[in-house]
């Protein structure tokens, strides 16, 4: 077997922040998964077991790429010809949880805190809730944030689109990586001594 990321059976994640939260989380596990690095590319394909136990049988890995490729050029050819899924429509925006008032008024009452030393780790979101007129396709709205923020990780998983740049942890060759920067301080020397010191710096 080959030892590089993608190269298993990978599960894609939408998990909730909060216990009370209407959304359910979800784990997808992709039935292909196309992998490419320096040393050149792969095809995975997972298939469910059988019900009697049997060696399941995968399908042919030629023919199963050349329907996926066949179908993202459909589908890029409508999207060049300007029949992309979310043309001949208009997208109304509107606030969400807070007016743009509101929200000014929270960043004002939170900088007032942080003046006063009532606040040590701020993060502040907003949430904008946008309507198109028609239909979106999936793969032209992941293609144009590609395209639009090429340093970021672009997903979709369970209708969740959209993209990040940060990386909350990836696990390579027993090696953990995260890049996280939301509530982020900057390292100091010192370890551990140093931190009441960075705590009570500028951010």
């Amino acid at each position: 077997a080959l030892v590089r990321p993608g190269t298993g059976p990978v599960a894609l994640g939408v998990i909730t922040f909060s216990p009370a939260s209407q959304q359910s989380s979800v784990l997808v596990v992709p039935e292909v998964v196309v992998g490419c690095d320096g040393s050149g590319t792969w095809l995975t394909t997972v298939v469910p077991v059988a019900a009697d136990g049997a060696e399941p049988e995968h399908p042919d890995p030629e023919i199963r790429l050349g329907a996926m490729v066949a179908e993202a050029r459909t589908v890029i050819g409508r999207e060049q010809s300007g029949d992309d899924g979310d043309s001949g429509g208009t997208t109304t925006v509107e606030a969400g949880a807070l007016s743009e008032e509101q929200w000014c008024r929270a960043v004002s009452a939170t900088q007032e805190r942080m003046r006063a030393g009532r606040a040590r780790k701020v993060v502040l979101a907003r949430d904008v809730l946008a309507y198109p007129g028609a239909p979106l396709a999936t793969g032209t709205v992941l293609r144009r944030l590609a395209r639009d923020y090429p340093s970021t990780w672009v997903f979709a998983v369970d209708q969740m689109v959209g993209a990040s740049p940060e990386l909350l942890m990836r696990l390579r060759d027993r090696r953990l990586i995260s890049r996280v920067l939301a509530g982020t301080a900057r390292r100091h020397a010192g370890g551990a001594a140093a931190r009441p010191a960075a705590r009570r710096g500028p951010r």
